[in-house]
């Protein structure tokens, strides 16, 4: 960045120095109307070489200088305070407004603390600022030689403060806009992102239903294969049911029915001459448990004239034998 270009102000003429050191002196100034339309040509030439900003310096023939003793302790911002509202108590008058400036002087061993108060001619500064601002020049600071005290005009000091607000406003409405744009593009991100799962999860929704129906199937099947497992069991106990009674039962009987149900029990019908020896018979050889007469009696006739007697058994589940 460019260094700021040096306005130096004395009685009756002008001095401006750049960055390369380089000084230009403007003399035989009558007054600040004359410097204010000499400063502004000299400045528009600066400008044009690219420098931006200006500081104004104000010479020793342009200011008073006072050393207020026997002040009472106060702040440095109050005996800035006092001695701009107190020009007339401190200062010689010339007419004109005046911009001031104190600051207390280094307290030396044994000595009263003292403070400097410093006066410049208002009309000069504020013709300067009036050129350079008019030149497109920012003025940065407004200060005497030494730059030890600040000589900014109270006009000038609220300008700059309502540009420093009115700065720091825009910059607070477009950090707020930049936010309200990243959080909009975000919404808009996140509402994208939305719909398009939205849609990938309509797309997988007749696929889902495929495979939950096949699941269904599946499922049916193994109960269907479940069941028929059952079935085949129950007619392979059936089967050895059957074998193991009519290998049990004497000459002398007939089997008309079996019945067997899921539990294992079964219930046997028939005819025989001797119905006592077809229960033993039973208990003895067919291997079922809990055999018992369920009802026996009526004589029908037979072949050969021989008279039979129908019989009822009933077994529990399981088999002789088991616990």
């Amino acid at each position: 960045m460019r260094r700021p270009l040096t306005v130096t102000l004395h009685r009756g003429s002008v001095v401006l120095s750049n960055e390369r050191d380089d000084e230009a002196r403007i003399g035989d100034l009558n007054g600040p109307e004359q410097l204010a339309a000499v400063l502004r040509e000299a400045a528009d030439g600066y400008r044009s070489h690219g420098t931006r900003r200006s500081q104004i310096r104000v010479a020793p023939t342009l200011l008073q200088r006072r050393v207020l003793e026997g002040l009472p302790p106060m702040s440095a911002s109050l005996l800035r305070e006092m001695a701009a509202k107190q020009q007339d108590r401190f200062f010689r008058r010339t007419g004109s407004a005046l911009v001031t400036d104190a600051r207390w002087a280094p307290l030396a061993e044994g000595q009263a603390r003292t403070a400097v108060a410093i006066a410049a001619e208002g009309p000069w500064i504020d013709a300067a600022i009036l050129a350079l601002s008019d030149a497109g020049l920012k003025v940065v600071s407004i200060r005497d030689e030494s730059g030890a005290f600040e000589l900014t005009p109270i006009s000038h000091a609220a300008i700059v403060r309502q540009r420093g607000l009115r700065r720091m406003r825009v910059l607070t409405v477009a950090a707020v806009a930049a936010w309200v744009i990243v959080l909009s593009c975000h919404l808009l991100r996140l509402t994208a992102t939305e719909r398009h799962l939205d849609r990938a999860i309509a797309r997988l929704q007749e696929p889902a239903a495929a495979v939950r129906a096949i699941q269904q199937r599946v499922r049916n099947l193994d109960r269907a294969r479940a069941a028929l497992d059952q079935t085949r069991a129950q007619g392979l106990r059936f089967r050895e049911a059957l074998s193991r009674v009519l290998m049990a039962l004497p000459d002398s009987a007939y089997l008309t029915s079996l019945t067997l149900d899921r539990t294992g029990a079964a219930m046997l019908s028939g005819a025989a001459r001797e119905p006592a020896q077809v229960v033993a018979a039973l208990e003895r050889k067919s291997g079922l448990a809990n055999i018992r007469s369920a009802e026996h009696g009526g004589l029908m006739d037979g072949a050969f004239g021989r008279r039979w007697e129908r019989f009822s058994v009933k077994a529990g589940a399981g088999k002789r034998g088991d616990p």
